[in-house]
């Protein structure tokens, strides 16, 4: 004989092997058979709406939420406007933030993620904002998040604003808050900021590297000092490293720094790269030596 229980040990096992077809059928066989879903069960079959986009069905388990009266806590809400936001429909996401009776820290950080994920790059700082009058601490998902709106916007006095926020916190050796930080201040004009930020870190991985060397694209000296100091930390350079450093060859007055790179991608196994050989030969092009541009264009994969 079916218990709620069970009903939800078979949706929640086919939701974790992401047979999501699967899962939204059980849900609808439940029902059928009179079972009234609980929070678990609800959570469940909102995931599977989100990873599958079924708008659809999740309006209609909304809709049977609301006529049924069913009372629904803070889990449900959060995966409610989930939903929304991954299906693009932000105003209903933001009218299940409105209308919620409870709220943590994981509804705040739906609401402006989906805002984020939606373009909405100023209403997510806006509700950021809110957010902190209203006496909610944000966490570091919370600061990444509006530090891709900072981004997007290019507003670097914003990114300040934000940045004062945790300064003195705990997370600002968090690597992947750090490096979204320094990928604000490269991209919003502050290359010394972005620097004073990366000298700090006790920890850098490939990411931050890139992203320091990507901010200093408009000053090839610079980048290759930056990939000399990599290369004394014993970091094993990638794609993306010799990409960012050949972004800044732009003038014959390049070149010598364009054979040099081009040498320590030969060392580390990266000319036959497609993406690093079209991107050579290209620079080459631009400095002038055409030569050069010609023999790389020759060793590249068909």
């Amino acid at each position: 004989m079916h218990t709620l229980a069970s009903w939800n040990v078979m949706i929640s096992g086919f939701s974790q092997h992401r047979y999501f077809g699967e899962v939204l059928r059980f849900f609808r066989q439940m029902l059928s058979e009179g079972f009234q879903p609980d929070e678990y069960t609800l959570v469940v079959i909102l995931r599977a709406c989100i990873d599958t986009e079924a708008l659809q069905f999740g309006q209609s388990l909304h809709d049977f939420l609301i006529r049924s009266s069913t009372l629904t806590g803070v889990y449900v809400t959060n995966a409610l406007m989930a939903m929304y936001a991954k299906c693009k429909c932000i105003e209903d996401a933001n009218t299940v933030f409105r209308l919620a009776s409870e709220r943590d820290l994981v509804t705040w950080n739906t609401m402006i993620g989906g805002l984020l994920e939606n373009g909405q790059n100023t209403k997510s700082l806006e509700l950021f904002q809110c957010m902190r009058t209203q006496g909610m601490k944000p966490d570091r998902a919370t600061f990444i998040g509006v530090l891709k709106a900072c981004i997007a916007l290019g507003s670097l006095d914003m990114g300040k604003m934000v940045h004062a926020c945790f300064i003195e916190d705990e997370d600002s050796q968090c690597i992947l808050l750090m490096s979204t930080l320094v990928d604000m201040y490269t991209k919003c004009g502050s290359t010394e900021d972005a620097r004073r930020i990366f000298n700090k870190m006790h920890t850098r991985n490939a990411v931050l590297w890139n992203i320091m060397l990507a901010g200093y694209s408009h000053s090839v000296e610079e980048a290759v000092k930056l990939f000399e100091q990599m290369e004394g930390d014993s970091l094993k350079p990638d794609e993306v490293t010799f990409l960012n450093l050949l972004k800044g060859c732009q003038t014959e007055e390049h070149l010598e720094f364009c054979q040099l790179i081009h040498n320590c991608c030969i060392e580390y196994g990266h000319e036959t790269d497609l993406y690093i050989g079209s991107c050579l030969v290209d620079v080459y092009s631009t400095c002038g030596s055409l030569i050069e541009a010609w023999r790389v264009f020759e060793v590249m994969p068909e």
